[in-house]
């Protein structure tokens, strides 16, 4: 896009960041929805690595977000717009527990997902700060956190929903 045409539709630079920040959200957002595979349901800790691995590789293939959301260094009024956004994918991420896994009534158990979604997001963090980049060995701690404070808050075993009580859709 022309100079020009950045300073016609945004009065300034953070205003261009925020709504970059938004919409490679959103594509994040689409990509981590996409619909499941009969493995990736086969255990709750196989649903939650599925979406930190889904996260890590929208984030490799889009270095602009990664730099933007995990990159170490967004200002913190920016970070916010990213952190606004992990409450909403906390959200999905317990729905979609819930569609699959039976799970206990806990008090704050949105506020339990968005600690898990924002402990992953503090691992690509630290490992973007290390390397520049989600390395293998990163992405294996947030798959060990996001799996222990899982169970820490739901329990190591949730049954699987009875096919005939999965909502439509």
């Amino acid at each position: 896009m022309p100079a020009g045409s950045a300073r016609f539709f945004y009065p300034d630079l953070d205003s261009l960041l925020r709504a970059l920040l938004r919409d490679l959200g959103e594509r994040h957002d689409a990509a981590l929805m996409r619909p499941f595979r009969e493995r990736d349901v086969a255990s709750w800790r196989a649903l939650i690595e599925c979406l930190i691995d889904r996260t890590a590789r929208f984030q490799r293939a889009n270095p602009v977000f990664a730099k933007l959301s995990i990159g170490g260094q967004t200002p913190p009024h920016l970070k916010r717009v990213d952190r606004d956004a992990d409450k909403a994918r906390s959200k999905f991420v317990l729905a979609a527990l819930e569609e699959h896994f039976v799970l206990p009534r806990i008090p704050d158990r949105e506020r339990a997902i968005y600690l898990i979604v924002e402990v992953v997001d503090l691992t690509f963090t630290l490992s973007m700060s290390e390397s520049g980049s989600i390395t293998p060995e990163w992405l294996q701690y947030a798959k060990v956190a996001a799996t222990s404070l899982c169970s820490q808050f739901f329990g190591d075993s949730l049954e699987p929903r009875p096919s005939s009580l999965i909502p439509p859709g």
